[in-house]
Formats: C-alpha cells, sequence, structure tokens
C-alpha cells in the first residue's frame, strides 16, 4: 500500500468515526502531531454536511450534488 507523506504537510485533517485504534490495533502517531486536526463522526455524513454548508459560497462550479 502506498505511503502518502502528510507528517510533511502544514494541515492535516484526519476524518476518523472515533479516536479507537485501527485494524492493526495500533496508533497512528500523525494524529498526535501538532499540525493535525482531527474531524471525528461518519465520513459519509461529515462530507454531504461539509458539501452541503460550503457549496453555495463557492465561486468554482462543481459536479458535486448539493441536497436542498
Amino acid at each position: 500500500m502506498p505511503v502518502i507523506e502528510v507528517w510533511r504537510a502544514k494541515q492535516v485533517i484526519f476524518m476518523k468515526r472515533s479516536m479507537a485504534s485501527g485494524y492493526a490495533g495500533q496508533d497512528n502517531p500523525v494524529f498526535y502531531k501538532s499540525n493535525t486536526s482531527m474531524l471525528l463522526g461518519d465520513s459519509k455524513k461529515t462530507v454531504d454536511a461539509l458539501v452541503t454548508a460550503v457549496a453555495p459560497h463557492c465561486r468554482v462550479v462543481c459536479d458535486i450534488p448539493v441536497k436542498a
């Protein structure tokens, strides 16, 4: 599996259901770095809510359906 070097980014936002350990039972050290923010919750519901909130303010035409 390829590795995305997120620890080099200025800001990282992780979407995760909870702070529980993952598949391998290991904590990800990136979660605890100062440049990392956690967005906890169901990913689909969270992304849908973000798109709904941001889309009306977006100047770029997107192919993202927005629920009314």
